[in-house]
């Protein structure tokens, strides 16, 4: 219980808590970007730009990829399409 994030699950329903827990980083991260990169001295546009590139780039978006194929493969439905692949072989 160290990360911020997880202090919701001690207050609120297990689902509204796991939808904070996953939603926040792709919605705090542009934000706090913003800020970083304004108080560099940079212009409203350079922070823009950085918050975007950052926060929906590939760092935090190949997250949730990971996320996503991970939940498929518990599911079977990936694994079934790449049998299937491999029989064609």
């Amino acid at each position: 219980m160290d990360y911020p994030l997880t202090w919701f699950y001690l207050f609120l329903p297990g689902y509204w808590a796991e939808e904070i827990y996953v939603l926040a980083p792709y919605l705090l991260a542009p934000v706090f970007t913003y800020g970083y990169v304004r108080e560099t001295g940079r212009s409203r546009l350079a922070a823009v730009l950085a918050a975007l590139s950052f926060s929906y780039g590939g760092f935090l978006i190949s997250a949730v990829a990971t996320r996503l194929a991970r939940a498929g493969s518990r599911s079977g439905r990936w694994r079934g399409s790449a049998q299937a692949h491999s029989r064609r072989r």
